[in-house]
């Protein structure tokens, strides 16, 4: 994940298409439990859908695509983090839509499955 974190969006903002980029930014991280797409994130920025995408990678480095899967397996890893009940239902709170779907992308963008970092998990005492 080689792109700006969410919360340094305001860094790189700085021309009208900057700005217009941190608003399908801020899009994404209000929304990324629900289906976002690329075309939503151009219409939060008031910008055609061609012109978006070209920006947006420029800016952040990302395509919007990877932008979502990030922010997608960023709030999957911090729910399992917290321990969440089951992977599933983080699949499910994380937007993906299913776990296999969850599955794939996790480990494309950390190189390890969910499971894996399930277990690394540390398990309270007293349980």
């Amino acid at each position: 994940m080689n792109h700006p974190p969410p919360a340094m969006a305001d860094e790189f903002c700085h021309g009208p298409d900057d700005r217009r980029i941190h608003l399908a930014i801020h899009f994404v991280q209000q929304h990324v439990a629900e289906r976002v797409s690329v075309r939503q994130m151009a219409q939060a920025a008031r910008m055609s859908l061609s012109h978006f995408s070209r920006t947006f990678h420029r800016v952040t480095g990302v395509t919007p695509r990877r932008y979502i899967a990030e922010a997608r397996v960023g709030l999957a890893r911090r729910l399992i983090a917290a321990g969440a009940e089951s992977l599933t239902r983080v699949a499910m709170e994380a937007g993906f839509a299913d776990q296999s779907h969850m599955t794939r992308s996790f480990k494309q963008l950390t190189g390890m499955t969910p499971t894996a970092l399930e277990r690394k998990r540390p398990v309270a005492l007293g349980m």
